[in-house]
């Protein structure tokens, strides 16, 4: 009887899960903040400046930093409940069921692939790297390195040729033991940090008035015509740049609240953070949205007083509605545009710091590539462990190393970037955030409904956890708060009145065709594994082994 009872199948591959718990709270935390971004708003002042021309982002991004605390709050209590790898995967087929679990997680996935890897390490080399040569070129007047730097906006073959080494070198990253990765990311974390001072510190140092006497100098146009010809064009096509409530609580609040992911992501890999997961999770989650709203807050502030707000307004209007009136730059035209990885040769006249800063850029997005590869290999680990795609790919080796779904996951992002550039792929991304925040509601249902799903999971976690206000649980009352705003936020993402385009139907088959691929491929696994006299139906009633 006992050799028949430990021959009965198992739902799970293994008792352990194979994964070392080598991250520190700290290590997540830097990873977290990696994840959103310290320099990316360099590039995406001019985002901010189309998407919302009205609005007042530097106060939009403290209201969105308090949204962004009422999500990260649930994800911080599910992580603590549920402190295993594959996050949000986890807790949505746990508490509601592994169907919807599978359907959210590869929303997220999909998007990951399309507008995360793929795209981040194309914007890594065509706006951030590319002016390193294009900033240096312009100050020194070396046309070479100018043509250098378009090429690696321009040429298709060599921005595939540099991406695929881009994509390789992670790959090789994720197959070390996660203890180096985190050293690594701790490394880049602290070089964008000291980059992101330098262009603070040079932005105030310059103010308002010495970047406008550097620009009229160094570009050959007055700012004030700038200003006046902008403005001119920015009214006849119906945007003001004067203050309004609508373009800061509304257009400016979903722009900010597109700059806030990634505060969650360690819950991805919780199953290999160390700790009280409490604790731990509370740092990297909370924490890390507290510190990049403040750091937010403090460059977008910085930008907009120094460039000035009617400037970007003005210098958007003509890239977009007029580039033949836009300046030129000595030839450059367009390629200038009016982000800060430009904007920046007219706060220093040294090059060296000039193409720090764009390098800075690249590396930030590169970065984004890193975190946002680590992700997605810890949903194929997860997956593949609740036995939905083959249990192979939940392998890992001596040193906790998901080794197969690290090179699957490569295989992928490497044929998406294939596509990204050779394709109209990247259109997916104008709506990859509707899915996104879709996959968000979902989690925030499932935090709302977990006290009473899950009552002895909820009864038996972390007493904070259960705190309750008048017999209701707080992580019920607040998911509910946050599932409002991330649905504004879905829904934002196409309404032409703030994106300013029609709803383009077409855009939504990419979402669409994930998610019949993922109930498809759920049912299939469904059938198959019970076929096999396995007991799939325990999925949802078990939490994995750590």
């Amino acid at each position: 009887m006992e050799n028949e009872k430990n021959q009965e199948p198992q739902i799970f591959v293994r008792k352990s899960s194979g994964l070392v718990r080598a991250v520190s709270s700290r290590d997540a935390l830097y990873a977290n903040l990696i994840s959103m971004g310290l320099l990316g708003p360099i590039l995406y002042v001019m985002y901010a400046i189309s998407t919302a021309p009205s609005g007042n982002i530097p106060l939009t991004v403290i209201i969105g930093m308090l949204i962004t605390l009422s999500i990260a709050y649930i994800y911080w209590m599910l992580a603590t409940a549920f402190p295993r790898t594959g996050g949000d995967y986890i807790y949505t087929s746990r508490i509601l069921h592994p169907s919807i679990g599978f359907f959210e997680s590869f929303l997220i996935f999909f998007v990951m692939i399309t507008s995360f890897v793929s795209y981040d390490t194309y914007l890594a080399l065509t706006s951030g790297f590319s002016y390193m040569f294009i900033n240096f070129g312009y100050l020194t007047g070396n046309s070479n390195l100018i043509s250098i730097g378009e090429s690696l906006i321009t040429n298709n073959t060599v921005i595939l040729i540099v991406t695929l080494i881009l994509i390789i070198i992670i790959t090789l990253l994720m197959l070390m033991s996660i203890k180096s990765v985190m050293r690594v990311i701790m490394g880049l974390f602290f070089i964008t940090l000291a980059i992101y001072l330098i262009y603070i510190g040079l932005l105030f140092y310059v103010g308002p008035q010495g970047f406008q006497h550097n620009f009229s100098t160094l570009s050959g146009i007055s700012y004030q015509s700038v200003v006046g010809q902008g403005l001119s064009v920015a009214s006849k096509n119906g945007i003001t740049s004067t203050y309004t409530l609508y373009g800061t609580l509304i257009a400016g609040l979903y722009f900010v609240m597109l700059s806030f992911i990634g505060y969650a992501n360690s819950s991805y890999y919780a199953g290999e953070v160390s700790g009280n997961p409490f604790k731990s999770q509370g740092i990297a989650i909370f924490g890390s949205a507290i510190i990049y709203g403040i750091a937010l807050f403090t460059i977008y502030f910085a930008q907009f007083y120094v460039y000035g707000h009617n400037f970007l307004v003005a210098m958007t209007s003509l890239y977009f509605y007029s580039p033949s009136s836009y300046p030129s730059f000595a030839g450059l035209g367009t390629i200038a545009n009016p982000s800060g990885v430009f904007l920046v040769n007219f706060l220093t006249s040294n090059p060296y710091i000039s193409s720090l800063i764009a390098f800075g850029v690249g590396l930030q997005f590169y970065m984004w590539s890193l975190i946002f590869f680590l992700v997605p290999t810890r949903y194929i680990f997860a997956w593949s462990f609740d036995r939905i795609i083959p249990t192979k790919l939940s392998s890992t080796n001596k040193k906790g190393v998901p080794y197969w779904a690290v090179i699957t996951f490569s295989i992928i992002s490497i044929i998406f970037e294939v596509l990204a550039i050779y394709t109209p792929i990247l259109s997916f991304y104008t709506y990859a955030m509707f899915g996104f925040y879709l996959a968000i509601d979902i989690v925030l249902i499932a935090g709302m409904l977990f006290p009473f799903r899950k009552k002895e999971i909820f009864e038996s976690s972390h007493k904070y956890v259960k705190i309750k206000i008048f017999k209701v649980p707080l992580m019920s009352i607040i998911a509910a708060i946050g599932l409002i705003f991330s649905t504004f936020t879905m829904i934002s993402t196409i309404l032409p009145s703030i994106t300013g385009f029609p709803i383009e139907f077409s855009y939504f088959v990419p979402i669409i065709g994930a998610g019949i691929f993922a109930i498809v491929l759920y049912i299939i696994s469904y059938y198959y594994n019970k076929s096999k006299g396995l007991p799939v139906d325990l999925i949802g009633k078990e939490i994995p082994p750590l």
